[in-house]
């Protein structure tokens, strides 16, 4: 019977692109970086633990990156950050969102609680967000679909490709400018 290490590809010995390997040592004048450690499952662990996963933790005073798994299902998901793009500016119904928060909360304002102001306004903006189409690569895409139709069809609408082009011209400049 082979070692496990000897039936798997060679270039995974030096783990790759994402340089994934958990041994370093050194034997004579090389560096030798392997990835020795692995986990494997069955599949009926698999459908019991189907969150399961496996990260390598980092170097801390061992010539070995401890592997650890995790089959915790239960993890809260991290708040994402908050960013406002630039681009919503031209979205109608942005500036009343905003709007509607601020003369809701006006009572805080002179509490001076601006903090309970701030997160009403981003968890506002975000469901409004979520509602529109503002992910201008979909933007882009569908412009230039609804362009190749009006080329596709028998009469060309002259009027509606400069309105679509005038359109895909602003996506492109705000994308540049994002």
């Amino acid at each position: 019977m082979q070692v496990f290490n000897d039936i798997k590809r060679k270039e995974e010995k030096q783990g790759g692109i994402t340089r994934r390997y958990n041994w370093l040592g050194r034997r004579s004048k090389f560096t030798i970086m392997s990835r020795i450690d692995r986990a494997v499952a069955y599949c009926s662990w698999l459908d019991m633990y189907p969150m399961a996963r496996v990260s390598l933790l980092p170097w801390i005073r061992s010539d070995h990156r401890p592997l650890l798994l995790d089959t915790d299902e239960n993890k809260k998901k991290k708040r994402s950050l908050f960013r406002y793009d630039s681009r919503w500016r031209l979205y109608s119904g942005l500036k009343q969102v905003v709007e509607q928060v601020c003369s809701q909360e006006s009572s805080n304002m002179s509490d001076g609680n601006i903090h309970s102001i701030i997160l009403q306004c981003r968890k506002s903006v975000s469901q409004w967000r979520s509602k529109q189409n503002t992910n201008s690569e979909n933007i882009i895409q569908e412009l230039k679909q609804e362009i190749q139709g009006v080329y596709d069809s028998p009469i060309i609408n002259y009027n509606l490709l400069t309105t679509l082009k005038a359109k895909l011209q602003l996506q492109y400049r705000l994308e540049e400018e994002y």
